[in-house]
């Protein structure tokens, strides 16, 4: 009876003894993956996301305008009216307009 305790002990150690070394390597994992995750972006990528941010900024969204039959067109002369009744002392020559979402029955896309 006491060697089938003994054999069960033996073996309940080496199961802890790998599982230690598993828990060990597990752990070194996540902190290699954590060291990875705070990775410093270059100079040239924060000089993007500046440009792209700087490009962004001029963006207006507007929100609840009917969608005009003509499609983009008739978009962009609306956005004309309203920005020259927003601001009548410019004059706006170009307009890109850009409708967000797909086009569905019954619902007016900003």
């Amino acid at each position: 009876m006491k060697e089938i305790f003994r054999t069960d002990m033996d073996k309940l150690k080496e199961d802890i003894c790998k599982l230690s070394t598993r828990i060990n390597q597990l752990e070194d994992l996540l902190s290699s993956s954590n060291q990875a995750d705070t990775i410093v972006p270059s100079e040239e990528e924060i000089i993007a996301e500046l440009e792209e941010r700087e490009r962004r900024s001029k963006n207006l969204i507007f929100f609840k305008l009917d969608e005009p039959e003509e499609g983009s067109q008739g978009d962009g002369d609306l956005i004309k009216n309203i920005l020259s009744i927003i601001q009548p002392e410019k004059r706006f020559q170009q307009v890109k307009t850009m409708r967000l979402g797909g086009k569905r029955q019954g619902y007016v896309r900003p």
